[in-house]
Order: C-alpha cells, then structure tokens, then sequence
C-alpha cells in the first residue's frame, strides 16, 4: 500500500498495483484476450463525459483514506454512493475519552467547548453525544474510487467548506499519480523492469 497524500485531516493511500490493474482491463472487450496493455485511448477513456460509461474502468482504483470529520463533513460525504465506511465502532464507546482530545475540538469556537465542558460532559454518554456541536471531530475511514472521486471533484471545487478543499488536494495528487503511470512506458509490459510492481507514489 502506497501512501499518496498526508494532509492535516487526511491521510490517502492506494495500491500501485491495483492502479495498473484497472488501466489495463480498460482495453477489454477490444482485447482479443484479456487486455494487458494500456490501450493508446486511455486518456480519451480517462477524460470522457461523467456518465458516459467510457471511464467505468476508474472504478477499479480504490482509494482509502483515513480523515478527521465532523458531522457536516460526514453528512456530506455520505450523499455519494460509492463513499464506504471501513470504520467499524460507534463515537458513543469513546465519548467522555474523545471529548478530551483537542484536534477534535479544532473547528469548534473555544467557547462553546468551554460551555460543553461546563454543562454537559459529566452527563451520562446516551445524552451527552446528542449535544456535541456540529463542528466536533472525530477519526473516520473509508474506501472508496476513482471514479466517485471524479464526480466529487466536478461538484466540490468550489466549495466554501474548507474541508473540501483539503480533499480535493488528495484527488488532484491521484489524478497526477494515474497520468504519469499512463506515460510510463514500462507498464505497457506485462511485467516491469522491476519485476515486482512495487513503488512509492
């Protein structure tokens, strides 16, 4: 697994392998076999209208990515279908330790963590969570593609959350990653020059 980006509420990674994967079986059915070549249209693939199907092939390159959010982030994330949660444990097991931890508060005015803390942190955990504010973060991961992550680009670039923002840095570095993979020349070959497929990002 290959780190692609580290920003300072994101982390994404990908699989360098499972990238080249997707990029060869773009060329089927047009293959006589099974396609183990980047097809010369790629790029055309790569860029082709949302909607279209020419670009399904993107769906093949997962992305995870581990994040801070709060439950506006969250709530947004989730209206894409193919953003899926890998994080497996409810915020309630933790409450009373998570609301201790200052990078959750980070988006929070600092008096309304003043007031939290004075009113309602000692209040048992079922009724404490409900009056956490809306900016409060907390550690959450996903998985999901390239291609949700296109239609995500085309929609949030110019989002006034902040948080988008910083989101998008991660997509922009992937596309880059998948343009320099489809100029090199070593992965039209069934094997690197390597041998292994193995690299940093």
């Amino acid at each position: 697994m290959n780190i692609l980006n580290e920003t300072e509420n994101i982390t994404s990674s990908f699989d360098r392998n499972n990238v080249r994967w997707a990029l060869k079986r773009a060329g089927n059915p047009h293959s006589l076999g099974i396609s183990q070549k980047i097809p010369s249209s790629i790029e055309n693939l790569r860029n082709a209208m949302r909607g279209s199907g020419h670009d399904c092939f993107m769906k093949g390159i997962t992305v995870q990515m581990d994040m801070w959010v709060n439950k506006l982030e969250r709530e947004q994330l989730l209206r894409y279908n193919h953003i899926d949660i890998v994080s497996s444990c409810s915020l309630m097991h933790k409450f009373h330790e998570l609301i201790t931890v200052d990078r959750c508060w980070s988006a929070v005015d600092p008096s309304a963590r003043e007031f939290f803390m004075t009113h309602y942190s000692e209040l048992p955990t079922e009724k404490g969570v409900l009056q956490l504010p809306m900016g409060f973060k907390y550690p959450w991961s996903i998985v999901t593609n390239a291609l949700q992550l296109k239609t995500i680009e085309s929609q949030r670039r110019c989002h006034k959350l902040p948080f988008w923002g910083e989101f998008l840095e991660h997509i922009d570095l992937l596309d880059i990653y998948i343009k320099l993979l489809i100029k090199g020349r070593a992965l039209n070959e069934d094997e690197d020059e390597d041998g292994d497929g193995e690299g940093e990002s």
